[in-house]
């Protein structure tokens, strides 16, 4: 007859070969650090970095009531640093409004963020200068209040693109 070798429970918990123990702690390591970085990563918006968001108009023209409200910025827009935002308006024969008030609030499109209120000041010019501050970079949506005295106020949404500097 031939014997048959039958392992005792000691032989049976044996602990695993060394490399076994090293390559598992390598990849829950691993894992937590991938994690991590793709946290940092959506959270920061450093995809913009790698494709940022299509530009838009420096000069775009949206329709408020009876008013035209022109939003202009002498270059594209950028996340973290001081931007200009002018604003002229039009009433509906065309002249320019001098007498209104413009704040203008800013929406994230991708994630909900937003950013503190802005009044616009007047220039002697008769443009409304706003000086925006963006968290990050993306496609933002800003919309620009006016409120002329007797008038019921209205509003403005223009899409803008904010690239990092």
């Amino acid at each position: 007859m031939a014997q048959m070798n039958f392992l005792t429970s000691n032989q049976m918990a044996t602990e695993p070969p060394v490399w076994v123990d090293r390559t598992m702690r390598g990849i829950i390591f691993g894992g937590g650090a991938l994690v991590l970085g793709l946290l940092v990563w959506a959270h920061l918006g450093l995809g913009a970095l790698i494709h940022p968001p299509t530009p838009t108009a420096l000069q775009q023209t949206a329709q408020a009531g009876p008013y035209a409200i022109t939003f202009q910025s002498p270059r594209q827009l950028t996340a973290r640093n001081a931007n200009t935002a002018a604003f002229t308006l039009h009433g509906a024969t065309g002249a320019a409004l001098r007498d209104a008030q413009v704040h203008v609030t800013f929406e994230m499109v991708d994630m909900p963020m937003t950013t503190p209120e802005v009044e616009a000041t007047r220039q002697s010019d008769g443009s409304y200068i706003a000086h925006p501050l963006f968290a990050m970079a993306g496609t933002w949506h800003m919309t620009a209040y006016v409120a002329v005295a007797g008038q019921p106020p209205q509003s403005a949404t223009f899409t803008v693109s904010v690239r990092w500097s």
